[in-house]
């Protein structure tokens, strides 16, 4: 089983903006220095977030961290994080996430799907099932304990979270191509139940949109938000999950 650290590369439109977009993901296998870095080919997608970006530039930057990078790591003193730590401009690595894997290229093929999601058409892209499995091999790979996903609600009855994490529980939506009417039912109910659970969890809503950039679904971001403790972008969930297991966590 081989350790990797990883990191998702964003760009951000402003410095002060929270809204980004995936560009790339760059994976180190620190028992081989292997480096792989994987970038979206979905450049329409990266052009309609942010017209005014030069593409071009971007291509040639994610060329030079490709290149430059297959040296470094051969060194005994590298290390993911530092090189990750500095980067600037519009141009912003994540927290590093650690973890491991039996076999780095098929761990590789599937970051490209978990986080490059709309390089892949509909077909190819994972399930709901298919998120959480990612996500729950990751808290297996790091001896991080779940709670039963099954907790008590504010009348007794079961309430079925995805996976629940000391006090917080966490519910994945998928809300990418379904019209925003036919969820608002469904939105509400679980917005009722953190309301009514917030004294003894914090409740963490995980969508597969950003609400920031999809008008049609203010609605929805609206209810969930009212109570919830955050709302999370599927990129965003193994990154807080490392948080809170290093009790690093704010409650802003």
């Amino acid at each position: 089983m081989f350790d990797i650290d990883y990191s998702i590369l964003c760009h951000y439109p402003s410095l002060v903006s929270k809204d980004c977009i995936t560009l790339a993901v760059l994976l180190f296998n620190r028992d081989t220095k292997e480096t792989t870095l994987i970038s979206t080919k979905n450049w329409n997608r990266v052009r309609s977030f942010n017209d005014d970006l030069d593409i071009d530039l971007i291509k040639l930057q994610l060329e030079g961290i490709k290149d430059e990078i297959v040296d470094i790591a051969k060194s005994p003193k590298f290390s993911l994080e530092k090189y990750t730590k500095f980067y600037v401009n519009d141009l912003k690595f994540t927290e590093i996430i650690s973890t491991k894997a039996d076999n780095f290229e098929e761990f590789v093929k599937e970051c490209s799907r978990q986080y490059l999601i709309s390089d892949f058409s509909k077909s190819e892209r994972p399930s709901k099932d298919e998120q959480l499995f990612f996500i729950k091999k990751y808290l297996k790979n790091g001896n991080i304990e779940c709670e039963p996903n099954i907790i008590k609600g504010y009348f007794n009855e079961n309430i079925c979270f995805d996976f629940v994490i000391e006090d917080y529980a966490f519910k994945l939506f998928r809300f990418e191509g379904r019209k925003e009417t036919r969820l608002i039912r469904t939105v509400k109910d679980w917005a009722y139940d953190a309301i009514k659970l917030k004294n003894k969890y914090k409740i963490v809503f995980i969508t597969d949109i950003d609400f920031e950039q999809k008008d049609n679904y203010k609605t929805l971001y609206n209810i969930l938000n009212e109570e919830a403790f955050k709302i999370l972008n599927f990129n965003e969930v193994i990154s807080f999950v490392q948080s809170i297991n290093s009790k690093q966590v704010v409650d802003i």
